[in-house]
């Protein structure tokens, strides 16, 4: 089998995992290709993602701890992910695959969401955001890497 490594003249990974020992493979901030997202005012809501199938399962956990808060919380639930167990009296209102995807990060003063290329678009969007506990999604070190930058709040449970 062919080592693509050896065949490519450089490999550019959208990533703070930095263990490849290669000069050819470059990882960090200057690798994340972002389409272009409408500049918005910022909005006092939050938004919250989890993914295309909420595969750490916070849709049935989440929820109930946000009761307390008063701001207009949108929760996004990806094609594959259950239903969010939403309390009564809440302010979390649900919105499955919502096509306005990119508005609705430009526009969220405060976004809760997973590892993964939404929490890096929300960064860079210049939201207030707070990485949910990562699990097994990625390594201690990747998540060092990450505190590093103090781009977002890194909860750790």
């Amino acid at each position: 089998m062919v080592d693509l490594v050896d065949i490519l003249d450089w490999v550019f990974v959208p990533s703070f995992n930095d263990k490849f020992d290669n000069e050819k493979i470059s990882c960090g901030w200057e690798n994340y290709l972002f389409e272009s997202f409408p500049k918005k005012d910022k909005k006092e809501q939050i938004l919250i993602l989890t993914g295309g199938s909420d595969a750490l399962g916070y849709g049935q956990t989440l929820p109930s701890l946000l009761t307390h808060i008063t701001w207009p919380i949108i929760w996004v639930q990806g094609p594959l992910a259950t239903a969010p167990c939403i309390p009564d009296k809440s302010t979390i209102s649900v919105v499955e695959s919502p096509k306005n995807l990119k508005e609705l990060i430009a526009e969220s003063t405060i976004i809760l969401s997973c590892y993964g290329i939404s929490l890096f678009e929300s960064i860079y969007n210049s939201a207030s955001v707070i990485l949910l506990p990562v699990k097994h999604l990625c390594d201690a070190d990747e998540l060092t890497k990450l505190a590093s930058f103090s781009c977002c709040k890194i909860s750790s449970s």
